[in-house]
């Protein structure tokens, strides 16, 4: 008995999103989850916040932080700005 194997069709091989090309991107991408409950404004000033804390070293290796950095960034700023939360009254 003489079987010809190229006319054999794998189970898998015409099903959809079997490999990531024929995955739908809509689906995954439709409500992509969410790590945690903040947003990018509070994210940008937890990097202000954090800046203090890392080391930056110059081109003499002299140690400074990342302050300076972040306080002539205006997405910094603006960020810092909107999540300030002013005492009420």
């Amino acid at each position: 008995m003489n079987l010809d194997c190229q006319h054999i069709i794998h189970p898998f091989q015409e099903d959809p999103g079997v490999s990531q090309r024929e995955r739908s991107r809509s689906v995954l991408v439709k409500d992509p989850p969410k790590i945690d409950g903040r947003t990018l404004a509070d994210l940008l000033d937890y990097f202000v916040q954090l800046a203090p804390h890392v080391n930056y070293y110059d081109s003499g290796l002299n140690t400074s932080d990342w302050q300076p950095f972040f306080k002539k960034s205006k997405p910094f700023v603006l960020a810092g700005i909107s999540t300030f939360n002013s005492p009420e009254k």
